[in-house]
């Protein structure tokens, strides 16, 4: 679940399980650091693409299937017109957490505030005997908001 962490840390409304949880992504381990930061940037780029559109995060889980997502995109461009993409889609989702942390910026939000607890760094989540070891520069230098 170290992805959840690296989302739970960079994420403008802080540790939100809806903002991009990890929990159940097979495309790497959750025990390992590696792949965490990319996956984490992905699923809340994602989550804030379907608040945009104004659906659950439940509805993110057919995006599994490149078909369903042929269906949002010619949501879009029934509703909105012109020609939409992947890109041009999650452009919106990208766009919206820049927003954000651009407005807890604005709040007085540094990225000191962009921090896990300590425990997280020390304490043994069991069964697996593993601790949060992702660290802070490792996540700000790769999450592009």
């Amino acid at each position: 679940m170290k992805g959840t962490g690296v989302t739970y840390a960079t994420s403008p409304m802080g540790a939100d399980h809806t903002a991009g949880n990890t929990l159940g992504d097979e495309s790497v381990n959750p025990y390992k650091k590696e792949g965490q930061v990319e996956l984490s940037t992905t699923m809340q780029v994602g989550m804030a693409t379907f608040d945009n559109l104004g659906m659950c995060i439940f509805a993110g889980f057919c995006t599994a299937d490149p078909q369903n997502i042929g269906y949002l995109l010619e949501m879009m461009s029934g509703k909105f017109g012109g020609e939409w993409n992947p890109d041009r889609l999650f452009g919106l989702g990208a766009q919206t957490i820049g927003m954000e942390k651009e407005f807890n910026k604005i709040a007085g939000f540094t990225e000191k505030d962009d921090v896990l607890p300590l425990f997280m760094y020390t304490e043994e989540l069991g069964p697996n005997n593993v601790v949060f070891d992702i660290l802070e520069e490792e996540m700000m230098g790769a999450v592009p908001f």
